[in-house]
């Protein structure tokens, strides 16, 4: 053996660095080897040589060439393919061979097959084994559109790696079954593993399709359920004849506990004539999930083609007897659980798993996960429905299902899945009572990513009806809509800019608008692309920290765009509201900020929103009901809960104002808005030490940020004036990093008595369309104390030019 790895090194030295043999079978070995060009681990996987002799170089290169096209995050790819000639070989290998070899070489997966985990395991859970066959299905599935049949699925093909499956060795077999009749006679070896061939595979049949695929993977079922594979012989050829004359043996003989409807769909599978199975692996996967959420496992569920309709009765414990309905929607199939439920008024989507593998695919599951929140939130039954921002919270952490219930105060939660692959989608969603923390219903939804929206409306259709909720007319009719048609490449670019824009850092914010300028390019009529414009410019003053009156501008055309194009945008509306407030259009303002609130009752940001106008132009209590109602919505967003504190220091109640950033803190700690709103309130309680603790803290922590004016505002009011100016000094140069935001700067001067250069830098803050200008009516706001400025003749001027009564 390390003859042969010295060979395969002289042989390959250009491109491969071989280390040592991990594997040999019949028709290949393979070798750990490192590819020097990509400096990456790979498995080197090299054909025996009677089998390279049979098959043909040109004809297995040009084959295997076929397979190096698949892409798909559950199928292990194809990276290089070659042949290793007689010359390089010398002198022979162990085996005293000097005929041409044959190679094809995938990455290396740093995990185990399944059949290690079969070794050690025997059984698997039927939550892991339904899991492993939906993936390999997916990747089967798409193969078999791309013409190509696995031939060889068994559990020594199944890598298991991150917690998912990737099937491997789509080459060898597509090139040996063109080389021949799918037996190599003269090596006495046959394409495929006896145990896990179809009957018309081993009878050496010719034309073999996608289902004698299904057949194979249903062995691989069988055997993940049972430990055992459904036939077994001495030899080949006795395990043969059992496919064709035994009866398909029991699932449940063996494991009781499977429920019955997947013990039906496996035994399908495993049907003897190819008619009689499912026509594609997709179909006898979709079949295992839908088997496997059932609560109690009692009579058969029909496991043929997804537009069937079935009514099967189940009864349960000789109290209740209900339907498990299994409608067509869509193409898929929705069930409804034989549960009584009471109906749910409130639940939280928790962020959805990306399947693909891909990390660049973050942003497909991030894109999918907002927007089924968006959409359930539109539905005016549910009373809560949990931001994004407060869900995002529980990824990656493992904690029970009941507590996050209980965190995010909601009595349902939805988990799920999302798999992008190519231009088709599959969103799997699950219903979680959190008291018991199971499954009360569960569905897989596919589509192409074109109709993506009609794919989130149905998903939300079928939670509604789970949860029992009272639908309008009109959200019924809303729901029955069928939407448009999205531009899968306008549609991903948005996706990935709101990713970014989430980040809420400066470069996130750059590849934010520049991908959502990707998004308007490809689709100019698609609305979503305008909408994420219009938020990514209302961001640039929090960002860059200076207001920006071509941003405001720009923001509105797009805001605008929006909402012409797709009026019930609700968050159009909100852009178009910030806009109009920054432009002193309060009247319009108010028109958009209802609209929002009209079209998603349950969107967190809609009430925040309403609570703003309020602030200024209604009495403290509604804005005080509306910022609450909104952190109810989303109790989990530091930013919320920080300007909550503030609007309370704004009103002078200054222990529920500390009460409130104290909060946000819990939930991020050292959180910049929580500590500024934190050191306002202490430094007009005079309790300066802390005032200026809290302040120097927040300085030292976002330096050139907007916190610099923070300490000088609060060196002036704890009497400490020399620091203060030297502060303002240093921001009033050219060459000061800090960002210079006029509204703030305006503030540390009015709380040194510089009334007239605190007016100067508010006027600064006027010609930069600064939408904090708004506030001029108040008392106090955005940490400035505007009650002294009020008698200039020049501060009264300002105010009718932001169209505010005196």
């Amino acid at each position: 053996m390390a003859h042969d790895v010295e060979v395969m090194n002289r042989a390959l030295a250009e491109r491969y660095r071989v280390s040592r043999e991990i594997g040999k079978g019949g028709m290949a070995t393979v070798y750990l080897a490192h590819d020097l060009r990509h400096d990456r681990a790979v498995a080197l996987k090299v054909l025996a040589p009677d089998v390279a002799e049979t098959v043909g170089t040109e004809r297995f290169l040009r084959e295997i060439t076929l397979t190096a096209r698949l892409d798909h995050p559950h199928i292990l790819p194809l990276l290089d393919s070659g042949r290793i000639r007689a010359a390089e070989l010398a002198p022979a290998m162990a085996d005293g061979s000097t005929r041409e070899l044959l190679y094809y070489v995938m990455p290396h997966v740093e995990g185990e097959s399944l059949r290690q985990r079969l070794q050690r395991e025997k059984q698997l859970p039927l939550d892991d084994a339904v899991r492993i066959a939906r993936e390999v299905a997916d990747a089967l599935s798409h193969a078999h559109s791309r013409g190509i049949v696995h031939r060889d699925i068994k559990p020594e093909n199944i890598l298991l790696a991150d917690g998912h499956a990737r099937v491997a060795d789509f080459g060898i077999a597509r090139a040996l079954s063109a080389a021949g009749s799918g037996s190599l006679t003269a090596t006495g070896l046959v394409i495929g593993t006896a145990a896990y061939m179809s009957p018309e595979q081993a009878s050496g049949e010719h034309d073999i399709d996608a289902r004698s695929d299904v057949y194979s993977l249903g062995c691989v079922v069988f055997e993940m359920l049972t430990g055992q594979t459904p036939h077994t012989g001495a030899t080949r050829e006795a395990i043969f004849a059992r496919k064709l004359v035994d009866a398909i043996p029991s699932v449940r003989v063996v494991r009781d506990t499977v429920p019955v409807p997947v013990e039906q769909a496996v035994t399908k599978a495993l049907a003897r004539l190819p008619a009689d199975r499912f026509a594609s692996p997709m179909e006898f996967a979709n079949a295992l999930s839908r088997g496997s959420a059932a609560d109690a496992p009692a009579v058969a569920v029909d496991a043929g083609s997804p537009r069937t309709r079935r009514f099967v009765t189940l009864a349960l414990s000789a109290v209740v007897v209900a339907a498990l309905v299994v409608g067509d929607v869509g193409g898929m199939r929705t069930r409804f659980m034989p549960r009584a439920r009471a109906p749910i008024e409130s639940l939280a989507v928790l962020p959805l798993e990306n399947l693909s593998g891909d990390p660049d695919q973050d942003y497909f599951a991030a894109g999918m996960h907002e927007a089924l929140i968006v959409e359930l939130g539109k539905l005016s039954g549910l009373r809560r429905v949990s931001a994004r921002p407060s869900v995002l919270r529980y990824r990656n952490i493992d904690r029970p299902l009941r507590q996050v219930a209980d965190e995010l105060g909601v009595g349902a939660l939805i988990t799920g899945t999302v798999l992008r692959a190519g231009n088709e989608v599959r969103i799997t969603a699950h219903l979680i009572d959190p008291a018991t923390e199971n499954r009360v219903w569960s569905e897989s939804y596919e589509r192409e990513v074109r109709d993506v929206l009609g794919l989130q409306r149905e998903i939300v259709a079928d939670i509604a009806r789970q949860v029992q909720l009272r639908l309008s007319p009109d959200e019924r009719a809303g729901l029955a809509r069928t939407p448009r048609r999205v531009n899968p490449e306008a549609y991903e670019a948005y996706l990935k800019g709101t990713f970014h824009l989430n980040s809420f850092t400066a470069e996130g914010y750059e590849k934010a608008m520049s991908l959502f300028r990707q998004a308007i390019a490809a689709d100019p009529a698609e609305p979503l692309g305008y909408a994420g414009l219009a938020q990514g410019y209302l961001l640039t003053e929090a960002v860059t920290g200076v207001p920006s009156p071509d941003a405001n501008a720009r923001a509105k055309a797009a805001a605008i765009k929006a909402v012409q194009l797709d009026e019930e945008l609700a968050e159009a509306h909100i852009a178009l509201a910030f806009v109009e407030a920054s432009e002193w259009n309060y009247a319009a303002c108010l028109r958009s900020s209802l609209r929002a609130l009209q079209l998603n009752p349950n969107l967190a940001d809609a009430h925040i929103n309403y609570a703003q106008y309020l602030s200024i132009f209604g009495a403290p209590d509604s804005a005080i009901a509306e910022f609450e109602r909104g952190i109810e919505l989303d109790p989990l967003t530091p930013l919320n809960i920080a300007w909550l504190g503030g609007f309370y220091w704004e009103i002078g109640r200054l222990d529920e104002a500390i009460a409130e950033a104290r909060r946000a803190m819990e939930l991020q700690p050292d959180f910049p808005v929580a500590l500024f709103v934190l050191g306002l309130a202490y430094a007009d309680k005079g309790q300066f030490a802390e005032a200026i603790a809290v302040a120097e803290r927040n300085a030292a922590m976002y330096p050139n940020r907007n916190f610099s004016w923070a300490l000088a505002r609060t060196y002036a009011v704890a009497g400490r004036t020399a620091d203060a100016r030297k502060i303002l000094a240093r921001l009033a140069t050219d060459t000061a990093g800090d960002a210079k935001h006029p509204w703030f700067i305006a503030g540390a001067y009015a709380a040194l008595g510089e009334y007239e250069t605190a007016i100067e830098w508010l006027e600064k803050a006027y010609n930069a369309r600064s939408f904090f200008m708004a506030n001029l009516r108040r008392d106090r706001a955005a940490g400035v104390d505007l009650r002294p400025l009020r008698r200039y003749p020049r501060y009264q001027v300002l105010m009718r030019r932001v169209n505010l009564p005196d």
